[in-house]
């Protein structure tokens, strides 16, 4: 669900508030209801004064008194409305949820799209807050690392060597999804993932964007530098969801490969079995584990912290449907298991993949 259900979940709630940013701050409707988001971090509905207001991430805040707005102004991020405004049931990179139908959990404002996911978020509400989070940082000893980087970079050779490895500027995947009408007519929905890659490895842009009929829209992150351009207007993206595009990423075989040898990254876990060699990696805020059949030295799985059905779950990809890219095998099908147990309707099968393609003009900031 991870990758393909938050793929699909952008198209189907797109809402007026998606264009609040074309209005002035002045214009903006208060979110929660008028209440101080201060006050309710605190369990506590307090009306907020309309002339004590504070925009931020395209949300026009009331406050009751000068001293929380100062609060807030010192960490909208903390105090405001969190993963950007998105349904906190659907997830951090899903459509907008509605900024009068919010809760309160561990001191956190979140929104929904739906009565349904406020409900649903209620059942779990730590499970569902904890996906726009960092991974951990795993203790791991150097002796082990050793052995995972040398077991890697074998796998690297299967992958066309170091040189082709570390050759790849950029990937590109695209899948075509073709909906239904009632009339007997197919309407097509587009949604893909391109991953820029700098000199040293590390500096990873990174672009996922949907479209559907005349309606679009693309998350990118440039490092701190992120922001949502969407079909009615761009806007600056929230931390939670910078960290959250970043690590969907990082669950790629290329973003891994890259990564291999880079300075940030640490092996924290190695475990050899008849069937898999599974590696533990660690690099830009973001844990996989890497399933890697003995006999190919390819990529088979790769597992991660997710959105599952019922909030975080362990999320695992299947990988196959293997062929030649640029003369490196890159998977073309991902089948997800979440906990455990397959997830309906949510393979990936894509349609186009490619390496080394100039993207640089697809991570500029639109103008208008």
């Amino acid at each position: 669900m991870s990758l393909a259900l938050l793929l699909v979940c952008t198209v189907w709630v797109s809402t007026p508030q998606d264009a609040q940013e074309l209005l002035p701050a002045a214009q903006l409707p208060a979110a929660l209801g008028g209440f101080d988001p201060v006050a309710l971090t605190r369990g506590k509905e307090v009306p907020g004064k309309s002339n004590l207001s504070t925009t931020h991430l395209s949300y026009r805040y009331q406050f009751a008194d000068a001293k929380n707005q100062a609060l807030f102004d010192a960490d909208p991020e903390r105090y405001g409305i969190q993963m950007g405004g998105a349904c906190a049931r659907m997830g951090p990179l899903s459509g907008e949820g509605d900024a009068q139908r919010f809760e309160v959990h561990a001191e956190r404002i979140f929104i929904f799209a739906s009565d349904q996911c406020r409900d649903t978020f209620r059942l779990a509400p730590a499970k569902y807050a904890m996906v726009a989070n960092k991974d951990p940082d795993p203790k791991h000893d150097a002796a082990l690392s050793t052995q995972a980087r040398v077991l890697l970079n074998s796998v690297a050779e299967a992958y066309g060597g170091d040189e082709r490895i570390d050759g790849i500027s950029s990937y590109h995947s695209r899948r075509d999804i073709f909906y239904d009408n009632s009339d007997g007519t197919k309407t097509k929905s587009i949604q893909g993932l391109m991953l820029m890659f700098g000199d040293d490895d590390a500096s990873v842009a990174v672009r996922k964007y949907s479209s559907y009929q005349d309606w679009w829209r693309a998350n990118v992150s440039r490092g701190e530098n992120a922001f949502i351009a969407e079909s009615t207007g761009t806007r600056p993206m929230h931390t939670q969801q910078n960290q959250y595009l970043r690590k969907l990423a990082n669950h790629t075989v290329v973003a891994i490969l890259k990564a291999r040898n880079r300075a940030d990254c640490a092996y924290v876990g190695l475990d050899n079995d008849s069937y898999l060699h599974r590696i533990s990696m660690y690099f830009d805020d973001t844990r996989v584990i890497v399933g890697i059949d003995p006999t190919t030295d390819r990529i088979l799985t790769i597992e991660y912290k997710g959105l599952g059905p019922r909030g975080s779950a362990d999320i695992t990809q299947v990988l196959s449907d293997y062929r030649d890219v640029a003369g490196v095998p890159l998977p073309h099908r991902i089948d997800l298991v979440a906990d455990g147990k397959p997830l309906p309707r949510s393979r990936v099968q894509y349609d186009e993949v490619t390496l080394n393609v100039d993207v640089a003009p697809y991570f500029q900031r639109p103008k208008k």
